[in-house]
């Protein structure tokens, strides 16, 4: 019994840690689509934070 408890616990883990990837791959690719956006709505001539520092 205690052995199932401990692989049922073990599959749980792996299975959020896969779906904290996922989402944490989700929210990396929308930031980058937000940021992409962001760059292009600048008007020319702008420096962003990075180029200024």
């Amino acid at each position: 019994m205690r052995r199932e408890l401990l692989r049922r616990t073990r599959a749980r883990i792996n299975e959020l840690r896969t779906w904290r990837e996922i989402e944490l791959a989700t929210v990396e690719r929308e930031l980058a689509e937000h940021m992409a956006l962001c760059r292009a709505a600048e008007p020319e001539g702008l420096e962003t934070e990075e180029e200024a520092a």
